[in-house]
C-alpha cells in the first residue's frame, strides 16, 4: 500500500502536491481546500486485482472533475466507487441537484461527466476505482 500525506509540507506547497497526487491517483479533477494553509490530507492506495482501493481523509475541500478534464480523459473511464467512512459529502453530477452522501452510505460516479464534491473537515471516505468493462456487463 502506498500512502500520501501533506504533513511536514510546507504551508505553500500542501495544495500543489494533494492535487498532483490526487490527478494521479484518480481521473483529473482539481482540489480547492477551503484553508489552502491549513490544508492536510492523507491518500492511501492499493491495487486489488483490476480495481484500485483508496482511503482518503483530508480537511475541507470542493473537488471538481471539469469538462477540460475529461477532454483529456481517456476513452474508456472507469467508475469510482465513494463511501464516506466519516462525515459527509455533497455531489453534484454535471451541475444537476445536489445530494448527500452520508457515513455508511455509498454512490457510484462516472468519469465521463463533470462533477462536483465538496465536504467538510475531517472527512475520511473509501473509495473504489472500478474498470468500466467489468460493469458493462452488469449495467
Amino acid at each position: 500500500m502506498e500512502t500520501y500525506s501533506t504533513r511536514g509540507l510546507p504551508a505553500g506547497r500542501k495544495v500543489s502536491y494533494w492535487n498532483q497526487i490526487s490527478s494521479e491517483t484518480f481521473p483529473a479533477m482539481e482540489v480547492r481546500p477551503r484553508d489552502s494553509l491549513g490544508f492536510d490530507g492523507v491518500l492511501s492506495r492499493a491495487p486489488l486485482g483490476p480495481l484500485t482501493l483508496m482511503d482518503v481523509h483530508s480537511a475541507a475541500a470542493r473537488i471538481r472533475h471539469t469538462r477540460a478534464h475529461i477532454a483529456r480523459a481517456a476513452d474508456d473511464p472507469s467508475l469510482l466507487l465513494l463511501a464516506p467512512l466519516q462525515r459527509a459529502l455533497q455531489l453534484s453530477i454535471d451541475g444537476g441537484a445536489v445530494v448527500t452522501v452520508s457515513a455508511g452510505e455509498c454512490c457510484f460516479i462516472g468519469h465521463a461527466r463533470p462533477y462536483e464534491i465538496v465536504h467538510g473537515d475531517a472527512v475520511r471516505t473509501l473509495c473504489v476505482d472500478i474498470p468500466r468493462r467489468l460493469l458493462a456487463p452488469l449495467l
